[in-house]
């Protein structure tokens, strides 16, 4: 998987909204893999605190599409993107 940042293209909630992925964890037991990712957004609900998500790496890939290694250079773009993927990467801060 490619570290940087994701945008979610399916699920209940946080479509269109950008992601960063953090690591890879798997399972003592089973194996399995999962992505611990972070939303790039703030709730009111959250209280200023980071909220770190796990999910299994197959759902992730199936859900979210990899769009950069850096967060946007508009504000903007962290509100809602569309829910189509490109391969163009988001335009990244300078210096």
């Amino acid at each position: 998987m490619e570290s940087g940042i994701y945008r979610k293209l399916e699920g209940h909630t946080g479509v269109g909204m950008l992601y960063q992925f953090l690591h890879l964890a798997r399972h003592h037991t089973t194996g399995e893999q999962f992505v611990v990712y972070i939303p790039l957004r703030i709730e009111p609900e959250w209280a200023g605190t980071v909220r770190p998500c796990v999910l299994e790496r197959q759902v992730f890939e199936r859900k979210f599409c990899y769009v950069g290694e850096g967060l946007p250079d508009n504000p903007n773009d962290y509100v809602k993107f569309s829910a189509i993927c490109t391969t163009e990467p988001i335009p990244r801060r300078e210096g």
